[in-house]
């Protein structure tokens, strides 16, 4: 019943999705990292020479969408969990690829640390993406937690909901409840359950007149930190997910 919230979020069609590195030195470490990072997914990534250092992600042999190198190298491929769990600042710091975001309506299957090295990360990244998007339109959002006492032990976290909780129009929080968290404003709304749904449910929605953007990912049964994922920029699908929310929580 769960993967109902992931399938609200694929596309109808097949997404034809082809990743290119293009590297003017032509070395292969960072080839290497991107294509293990996306190794277990249904997308082929190649390597090219050019002028430029860039990642282009094409679809139906049409470019989509192109990146620095240096931008994936700075949020997923260099960096560590650790820079999103406890850096200040993000709201204004945060650059995301916006090639790894063109990525959408695709299920993906991300291993966490110590698993896999980055592929999470790309996760944490659109999560940190979409906060972005609530931060600088207001409107809906939601996000969930697993385990509420997260917000308390990540400083960056605690901070980034403490400024959406005076930036959106309604924050809806949720999450077992192993705390309490001091974010009280009259906007806020805490779901609290210990059911399936609240332990392995990963959901973060941002919808306001502006923009629309969802990530849904479910932690696999007996496999702890293997995800199957999805994100969206999609309204209409965004909106679905939206209103499914209280259905399930």
């Amino acid at each position: 019943m769960v993967n109902e919230l992931i399938k609200l979020l694929q596309s109808d069609i097949s997404n034809n999705y082809e990743i290119t590195i293009n590297q003017k030195d032509n070395t292969d470490l960072l080839y290497k990292m991107i294509e293990k990072m996306f190794s277990n997914q249904n997308i082929e990534v190649n390597k090219s020479n050019d002028t430029e250092n860039d990642i282009i992600v094409k679809q139906n042999n049409k470019i989509i969408d192109k990146s620095p190198i240096e931008e994936i190298q700075n949020s997923i491929l260099l960096t560590n969990s650790d820079q999103y769990k406890t850096q200040k600042n993000q709201m204004d710091k945060l650059i995301f690829p916006k090639a790894i975001l063109a990525l959408q309506n695709e299920t993906f299957v991300l291993k966490g640390y110590p698993k896999a090295y980055n592929e999470k990360l790309i996760l944490i990244s659109i999560s940190r993406f979409i906060e972005k998007l609530s931060y600088e339109y207001g409107g809906i959002h939601h996000s969930t937690f697993q385990k509420i006492s997260r917000i308390n032990d990540e400083r960056g976290t605690k901070e980034i909901y403490e400024l959406l909780s005076k930036k959106t129009d309604e924050l809806h929080i949720y999450g077992q409840p192993d705390a309490e968290i001091d974010i009280n404003s009259k906007n806020t709304t805490l779901h609290l359950g210990s059911t399936k749904i609240y332990k392995k449910l990963w959901i973060v929605i941002h919808l306001s007149d502006n923009n629309a953007a969802a990530l849904a990912a479910l932690e696999k049964d007996n496999k702890y930190n293997e995800w199957n994922a999805i994100w969206t920029f999609d309204r209409e699908k965004v909106v679905n997910l939206e209103n499914k929310m209280s259905d399930y929580f």
